[in-house]
């Protein structure tokens, strides 16, 4: 990406500052029979990148949507830089949302869709055409200004929708599954172009994603969601390596339950011979094991009737289907978690 632009933004002087750039207080959205949203609390420093993880159907989307003023909470509030901003609508909010469809206008070219918004504030013309020239550095497109949207790459049409929500300077950008349409490698390019964009602009970005790779990546905190509620917030290496429930351990990542015990893929052991720790191994077959370039997934079934995968390097010993193996781990790989 382009190194020579700038993008001075309230929200990057904010990282230090006592009041959060964005606060959510026991926010709830009651439907007919369903609450989507329930009692969710938390609070983000200005120019963090949060994420918001869970599956479908969890409430994350429900949030953004209330947090960006589309939806009306049944109870709680929603506060930017420190001012309750319930009852205000979307454009009355300094948020800026990039949808997952990403919204271009078919009929306009680059430029044209970046400047919208700040047409529409009544921005003097010379104005927009710095902040929009600043954002087509920013995000890689100078000299593909005049192009529409059909004339562009997915990873092309995501940028610009990037940028035009860029180019009004908010408080908070939220992201709803912007790198969902993208193919596998692309995505995992344009994740790297997100994460240097957000550190570079300095704006506190809000991701909503099921995708655990992705908030892994992204985060410099995380919310695993459930049901309407959050069920753990912390780091990424804190939620993963440190899970305080059976769902939050199993959605960021696989675990292997064995005796009530969770142990991850990647600290699970393989071998021909038992562990000297009786308590941490297991006698087991091999079903299956799978080769994927980096390592070699080895699908075990133990002798109690439990299943458990093992991911080793390569190149390690080669498993064969019906072998009988053991599997163990490390005390120190273990994770106790009540079954909630």
């Amino acid at each position: 990406m382009a190194t020579n632009a700038t993008f001075p933004s309230r929200s990057a002087t904010k990282k230090n500052d006592v009041v959060p750039v964005l606060e959510l207080r026991n926010l709830t959205k009651q439907y007919p029979g369903h609450c989507a949203v329930d009692g969710v609390t938390f609070a983000l420093e200005g120019g963090s990148f949060f994420s918001l993880l869970g599956p479908s159907g969890c409430g994350k989307t429900t949030t953004l949507r209330l947090i960006g003023g589309f939806e009306e909470p049944t109870a709680g509030e929603v506060l930017l830089q420190g001012r309750p901003v319930n009852g205000l609508k979307p454009y009355e909010r300094n948020v800026s949302t990039v949808f997952q469809s990403y919204a271009l206008f078919p009929h306009l070219s680059a430029w044209e869709n970046i400047a919208f918004g700040l047409k529409r504030r009544k921005i003097k013309a010379a104005e927009i055409a710095r902040r929009v020239a600043r954002m087509l550095d920013l995000v890689s497109l100078a000299g593909k200004e005049s192009r529409r949207p059909s004339q562009l790459s997915g990873g092309e049409r995501q940028r610009v929708a990037l940028a035009r929500s860029l180019v009004l300077e908010p408080d908070v950008l939220l992201l709803d599954e912007p790198l969902a349409a993208l193919d596998p490698k692309l995505r995992r390019q344009m994740r790297l172009e997100l994460k240097a964009m957000q550190r570079r602009v300095g704006v506190t970005f809000l991701l909503v994603t099921h995708d655990q790779e992705e908030a892994l990546a992204l985060s410099d905190r995380l919310a695993v969601m459930n049901r309407g509620r959050i069920e753990q917030i912390g780091s990424p290496e804190e939620v993963y390596l440190k899970p305080t429930s059976r769902f939050a351990a199993g959605f960021l990542g696989e675990v292997n339950w064995i005796a009530g015990i969770g142990v991850r893929p990647e600290s699970t052991r393989v071998s021909y011979e038992p562990d000297p720790d009786p308590s941490r191994s297991r006698p087991a077959q091999v079903t299956e094991t799978v080769f994927l370039g980096d390592c070699v997934r080895v699908l075990t079934k133990l002798s109690t009737g439990e299943e458990a995968v093992a991911q080793i390097p390569c190149p390690q010993v080669r498993f064969a289907a019906g072998e009988a193996v053991y599997v163990s781990w490390h005390a120190t790989a273990e994770m106790k978690l009540p079954d909630l």
